[in-house]
């Protein structure tokens, strides 16, 4: 996770200021658990539904044995946006919430507020490879 982390303050030639390793560990792992196939095993497929975490938590209460044979909720990005943004905010990351780029799509999107008080930038969860290899990234 050290790794990782020092790659993307590389990266986007962050200082080290710019952004806490502990918030960088937990959008990194809420990411990886809410993400498609991720190791909450959460399916993507379209359902329709507005951009809301709702119906994986009302999946999730029936769920009683957990298996990697079969997905623990089935949702849209939409919502799997809503329910990382909802996790990640109640985490205690700050400048995490939706948008949406299109009428018919919402993702993730975050805000790096560094201690000097002028926001770094704000990206995309999903709109980039390093978005994948590194979960939540600021641009």
């Amino acid at each position: 996770m050290r790794q990782g982390f020092e790659s993307f303050k590389l990266a986007y030639k962050l200082p080290d200021y710019a952004v806490r390793y502990d918030d960088f560990v937990v959008v990194r792992l809420l990411y990886e658990a809410t993400r498609d196939a991720g190791f909450w095993n959460l399916h993507w497929t379209i359902t329709d539904q507005p951009p809301n975490s709702d119906r994986v938590w009302k999946q999730w209460r029936v769920v009683d044995q957990p298996s990697p044979l079969h997905p623990t909720a089935i949702a849209e990005c939409d919502e799997l946006s809503a329910l990382y943004a909802f996790l990640v905010h109640h985490a205690g990351v700050h400048g995490v919430g939706l948008f949406w780029p299109a009428a018919n799509h919402t993702v993730a999107v975050g805000e790096l507020h560094p201690a000097n008080g002028s926001p770094v930038s704000r990206r995309r969860a999903d709109e980039s490879n390093l978005s994948r290899r590194y979960g939540f990234i600021w641009n």
